[in-house]
């Protein structure tokens, strides 16, 4: 005999009951969601305190700013449960009493009163709004009951939060509370917090003219929350008598050019920068009172960026003096390539310093250069001749810098540029030596960067303008001690660059900084930084119109040292120590080489304990002289008297022929004895006039053409008549000298040594 498979009748209803859940759940998965519970949102941008700067209205044209739930003011859930529904967290999406109720009040005065929705209900009528008819109302429960499925209820409270409708284009309790009453709804008091709980509740009523209506409302809630104990006597008592302040207020529009470029990026609907709020402020202001100068001066733009030595966060940055300037407002000029001038320098020093090429006390040659088509000269157009490596740095001479780029090589400098972020330095091939004096394009924010180095021991770090923003490990690109001699240079106590107005301030001395004036006066800058912060600022005209104006040191510099000034000024000053890395040593104060014995002063410098500054000096030599003559004898010869040691100071020779060319000044070098010189005529010199074997009538002012060629350009030519020294020649070229009749033999001698002889004859 078989069992029956039938269900007994008592389960019937158990497993109706199962079947029809399952298939609700089903359903509920099942069934898509609306498009429009993931509405476009308005971007958001704060300060690095979550303060709201700068709000974008959403794409679909709407106010629409989100906030958590979890975030939101207690004080305004509350509120708006108690208006909406008391119920929230007990009812699955549908409120039946609250249903029966709405339909018996409908029947008793033959019109909808109130729909009995709960929160849950009305999501789902301004996701998907509808008549307001049974069936619209019943698509409203099965779209409730959907929702209560698969979100939990803080997730619908915070849709509900979000989407609610306030008139207009405003959309959701955050962006109301900042459009209504100015402030966000973390900062709403709980009378602030009614009045916005019963906004919603009045469409199409003008809140700025039914103020009274408004009130009555949110006191009748405030008294339903006293009632139930939601609030205490005294806050209601506070907050009821509280006069009713609502209007109409701008979104947010601060730090416009950091909030562009986020807001372009498009990566997200809400960014917390690292803009400090006090300090954006501070520098916008000092900025702001340069603006009127440097219009009357032509000058139509301006730019700064100021970031933290430390983290690389950008605390303060605008990209022009006026963003609403259309067009030319809105463009981020620390963005904008431009020529630096001679920003880059220091990057020069410290490396040349960091391979032990310089020494603070280094001379660097300082006189007219010519590369083929480059002819660079020091702004002043003047030239020192030689000029150390930490003067040449603090005074920003160029030529110094050109040779010493060549000598320190031009790749490995711009590829220490590109490791320091610099990535508009791409080809090599592309630059040539006038790169260190800026003919090259680079950013703002990228070199203001750049300069942390300094501060920072020589790290790297990329910058930051978001708090989450990913960047490159730190690496090292100098040593501590380079960045500590870079420092110094840029800092000289009596530096006469430091614009009037700021020599006695106090933080000045706090401060290390550079100005740049870049070809053509099209760019001004000046970057430096003090212990806590690094600051660049750039002034010019974005169309690159130049102006004979834009000088970083009266244009850029003054609104530097006003804006790093007062920032520094509020912190302790820790000063600078000497790293331990660094030794003095004794150099000659001529050349700045390792002093010899041949030195007859020297003074200290610093270098590394390792792989340091090597070069001995080479400005001071000893040579043999003839007491008696006080020639230089390089070989012994028949009668060579007395000889001695005398130590001389041999210039460079570039150096020496500008002394000798520009200033009159000459070697103190003697000549080579005649008699002492033993090796053959060289190729490098030959006497063309007089020629040898030639007989010469006397002319009529008794003088002949003193001529040599010289494989040589520059030097001097020592001549001697008969064995006797007769006269010297600054450099190979013609001059006229005059002869006694008769048989003579005449020799030139130059400085390396090399002579030629001719005999010839003068006749009456």
């Amino acid at each position: 005999m078989f069992k029956s498979n039938k269900i007994p009748p008592l389960l019937y209803l158990p497993v109706f009951l199962i079947i029809s859940v399952i298939m609700l759940l089903s359903a509920a998965y099942i069934v898509p969601l609306p498009e429009s519970i993931s509405p476009p949102l308005s971007t958001v941008v704060r300060y690095s305190d979550g303060e709201i700067a700068r709000v974008y209205i959403a794409g679909d044209e709407q106010w629409r700013v989100k906030r958590e739930a979890k975030d939101v003011n207690e004080l305004l859930i509350n509120c708006v449960i108690e208006k909406e529904d008391r119920f929230f967290y007990y009812h699955p999406g549908v409120n039946p009493v609250s249903l029966c109720k709405a339909f018996y009040r409908m029947i008793k005065h033959r019109r909808i009163i109130n729909g009995g929705s709960t929160i849950t209900m009305q999501l789902a009528r301004i996701l998907e709004p509808k008549p307001r008819t049974f069936s619209g109302k019943f698509l409203e429960i099965l779209r409730a009951i959907q929702y209560e499925i698969r979100f939990s209820k803080e997730e619908i409270l915070g849709m509900y939060l979000n989407y609610a409708p306030f008139g207009g284009n405003i959309v959701g309790f955050e962006t109301a509370s900042m459009y209504y009453f100015g402030i966000p709804s973390d900062e709403l008091d709980l009378a602030q917090a009614a009045t916005l709980a019963n906004l919603p509740q009045i469409p199409g009523v003008n809140l700025i003219e039914n103020k009274e209506l408004l009130k009555n409302k949110r006191d009748y809630l405030l008294s339903q929350m006293l009632q139930r104990n939601k609030i205490i006597k005294r806050d209601y008592e506070k907050a009821v008598s509280e006069k009713l302040k609502i209007s109409r207020n701008r979104f947010p529009m601060e730090i416009p050019h950091i909030a562009d470029r986020l807001h372009l990026s498009n990566s997200s609907n809400d960014y917390k920068t690292t803009i400090d709020r006090g300090l954006q402020r501070l520098a916008e202001e000092k900025f702001q009172d340069y603006r009127q100068k440097l219009n009357k001066k032509g000058i139509t733009n301006a730019s700064f960026v100021l970031i933290e030595n430390d983290t690389g966060r950008v605390a303060a940055a605008a990209g022009s003096l006026d963003y609403f300037n259309s067009p030319q407002g809105q463009v981020r000029g620390y963005e904008g390539l431009r020529q630096p001038g001679s920003t880059l320098k220091p990057f020069l020093y410290g490396l040349a310093v960091d391979r032990g090429i310089i020494t603070p006390r280094r001379k660097l040659v300082d006189t007219p250069l010519s590369y083929r088509d480059f002819e660079p000269h020091n702004f002043d157009q003047n030239y020192r001749g030689l000029v150390s490596a930490e003067e040449a740095l603090a005074y920003s001479y160029n030529i110094p810098f050109v040779r010493l780029l060549k000598k320190t090589g031009k790749n490995t400098f711009l590829q220490f540029m590109k490791d320091g972020g610099i990535d508009s330095l791409r080809e090599n091939s592309h630059y040539g030596l006038s790169v260190i004096l800026g003919a090259c394009d680079v950013s703002l924010i990228d070199l203001t960067n750049l300069y942390r180095v300094f501060a920072n021991e020589g790290i790297y770090t990329d910058y930051r303008i978001t708090e989450d923003e990913d960047y490159e490990r730190p690496h090292r690109l100098l040593r501590e001690g380079s960045c500590f001699l870079v420092s110094r240079a840029l800092s000289l106590r009596n530096n006469p660059n430091i614009p009037h107005g700021f020599r006695n301030k106090p933080y000045v001395n706090r401060l290390r900084w550079k100005t740049g004036t870049s070809q053509d006066f099209k760019d001004a800058w000046t970057i430096g930084y003090g212990n806590e912060y690094t600051l660049g600022v750039w002034a010019g005209n974005f169309d690159a119109r130049p102006n004979a104006n834009l000088i970083g040191l009266e244009i850029t510099a003054p609104i530097f040292f006003e804006i790093l000034g007062n920032i520094e000024d509020k912190y302790d000053y820790s000063g600078s120590r000497v790293p331990e890395e660094l030794i003095r040593i004794r150099v000659c104060p001529l050349s700045g080489g390792k002093a010899t014995e041949n030195c007859p002063e020297t003074v200290d410098t610093f270098t590394f304990k390792d792989n340091g500054f090597t070069k001995r000096c080479d400005m001071h030599k000893t040579f043999l002289v003839e007491k008696e003559s006080g020639l230089r004898v390089k070989n012994s010869f028949e009668g060579m008297g007395r000889l001695e040691k005398r130590v001389f100071t041999v210039l460079p020779r570039g150096v020496r022929n500008y002394l000798r060319d520009y200033f009159h000044i000459t070697s103190p070098i003697p000549p080579y004895h005649s008699q002492s010189v033993k090796s053959a005529s060289g190729a490098n010199l030959k006497i063309l006039s007089p020629r040898d074997g030639t007989v010469y009538y006397a002319t009529s002012s008794g003088k002949l053409p003193l001529k040599v060629s010289s494989g040589i350009n520059d030097g001097r030519v020592f001549w001697f008549l008969n064995g006797e020294f007769y006269r010297k020649m600054e450099r190979p070229s013609m001059t006229f000298a005059g002869f006694p009749p008769g048989s003579h033999t005449l020799k030139a001698v130059n400085e390396d040594g090399s002579w030629d002889k001719i005999n010839f004859h003068v006749l009456n």
